[in-house]
């Protein structure tokens, strides 16, 4: 079951100061076989966490129900 709040003015309000302030991820790792540089999912998530926590936002992941040979993640915004 999939609940949603019907009002999310504050939340579109937060959300969008974040993203305004959002910079790029660093770019911290290294693909040999690219030779090719890439942002790491911690370089993605300091670089987020930076500016949700500031503007009230925070990012909550949990398990959803699967098949027992697959596993769900759900990802909500607070």
């Amino acid at each position: 079951m999939n609940t949603q709040s019907d009002n999310i003015d504050q939340l579109a309000k937060a959300l969008a100061a974040a993203q305004s302030s959002l910079s790029v991820a660093k770019k911290d790792g290294i693909n040999p076989h690219f030779k090719s540089s890439y942002a790491t999912l911690q370089s993605i998530w300091d670089s987020a966490r930076e500016v949700l926590a500031p503007n009230g936002l925070s990012v909550v992941q949990t398990f959803a129900e699967s098949d027992g040979t697959r596993m769900s993640i759900v990802t909500t915004l607070l």
